[in-house]
């Protein structure tokens, strides 16, 4: 989640390495400030369309999913990695500025979800935003339960 008006990485709070399962446990890594650079930029991006939506949750493309928030009548917007720019491409870092952007920019208000189904070496992931993580939460919360009645 990042600070209001977040400019830097470094201001935007996350989990250090992923949330996985192990067993019956789940396994997190430490929160903390410029811990998660992929959603930070996420939501940086987010925050320049929408500044109020300063939080982000990642995962793993489902289809499933995606007809949960269809179905919740989220507002849903995705991005084609096929047709991302050489220039951006090239550079670290940049496809997932360029992503946000592309979707935001596409659906006209501020989305719930962001997907892209990936590209050559890119795994297809879904994004849940929120203006908190408390939001980020409730809506991924909802769209499990959802998921799993389909």
């Amino acid at each position: 989640m990042a600070l209001r008006r977040a400019e830097g990485l470094g201001e935007v709070c996350g989990i250090a390495g992923r949330i996985r399962r192990l067993g019956d446990r789940v396994i997190i890594g430490r929160v903390r400030f410029g811990a998660s650079n992929h959603l930070a930029r996420a939501v940086l991006t987010m925050m320049k369309y929408y500044p109020e939506m300063r939080s982000c949750l990642n995962l793993k493309y489902d289809d499933k999913i995606l007809r949960a928030a269809k179905e919740l009548n989220l507002a849903i917007a995705s991005f084609d990695r096929r047709r991302e720019p050489p220039h951006v491409k090239e550079k670290e870092g940049m496809t997932i500025p360029w992503g946000i952007s592309e979707a935001v920019r596409g659906l006209g208000k501020a989305p719930d979800l962001i997907y892209d189904l990936g590209d050559v070496g890119k795994e297809p992931m879904i994004r849940i935003f929120g203006r908190d993580a408390v939001e980020v939460i409730q809506k991924a919360i909802l769209l499990m339960a959802k998921a799993e009645a389909l």
